[in-house]
């Protein structure tokens, strides 16, 4: 639980942080290059709030260096706070309890924002709202594994054509092991075919759900599960592709 509740400060710092300069920087410049201004709160931002070396982009447009003043003002008030500094994944992890006063402070801002613009019904995107501590959840959570996950495995090129992605599969898992008898009749979710393998496995950390969907004639999907222990999928993996890999469980971020 405490591991839990240390990797939500850590591991999310940065992207809060980030996520709330640009969104503050982006109502000052309007339309701009967001690959320009991406680098500007990287560079300069965050590394002046984080007691960093902060160095605005040398390709920056004249219109920065013009609306520095409003930059700091924005980073000001964050550097204000009093946090352990400079920034790194060691202070992180060293004291994740140290830096909860510069996320609420983000926190409230968005909050105030969020309800300005909710209240008065402006059509402006609002900044997105996080938890300073994970939401428990007794909701299971699933992870797709998808042809394109297959295909970064075995370093092979993918098309978007059903048959490719269902060969993908054919040639990473021996289906027979996992209850099917043949996939012949699985090729073509578009003919008149009685189901059709929807070309991804589903895992919760634990069991391993096969999805097979009703083809286009029945005009809706219908999926029939079966549920193999996650160690199977071990047992069904080809050799010739994934020799130098071996499966293994994670947490779907249950928590």
């Amino acid at each position: 639980m405490a591991t839990t509740y240390n990797n939500n400060i850590v591991e999310c710092f940065e992207a809060r942080l980030k996520a709330y300069i640009l969104y503050n920087i982006t109502k000052k410049f309007g339309k701009s290059d967001s690959a320009i201004l991406r680098n500007s709160v990287h560079e300069y931002c965050y590394q002046r709030i984080c007691g960093g070396s902060p160095a605005l982009p040398e390709n920056v447009p004249e219109i920065y260096n013009e609306k520095k003043q409003e930059i700091d003002e924005i980073c000001q008030e964050l550097i204000a706070t009093d946090i352990p500094r400079p920034v790194t994944l060691q202070s992180l992890t060293a004291s994740p309890g140290s830096y909860i006063p510069i996320l609420a402070t983000i926190l409230q801002k968005n909050e105030q924002e969020h309800t300005r613009i909710t209240s008065n019904e402006l059509d402006e995107t609002p900044p997105r709202l996080f938890s300073l501590v994970p939401a428990p959840s007794l909701k299971w959570r699933f992870i797709d594994i998808n042809a394109n996950v297959l295909a970064a495995f075995t370093r092979k090129k993918l098309s978007d054509m059903y048959a490719t992605k269902l060969e993908m599969f054919q040639k990473v898992f021996d289906f027979k092991k996992l209850k099917i008898d043949s996939t012949e009749g699985l090729h073509d979710p578009n003919k008149k075919k009685k189901v059709a393998f929807s070309n991804f496995i589903r895992s919760n950390g634990f069991t391993v759900d096969v999805a097979l969907m009703k083809s286009n004639e029945v005009e809706k999907k219908n999926y029939y599960e079966q549920d193999v222990n996650v160690s199977d999928l071990a047992k069904v993996l080809t050799t010739n592709d994934l020799s130098d890999a071996n499966i293994c469980s994670i947490d779907p971020n249950r928590g």
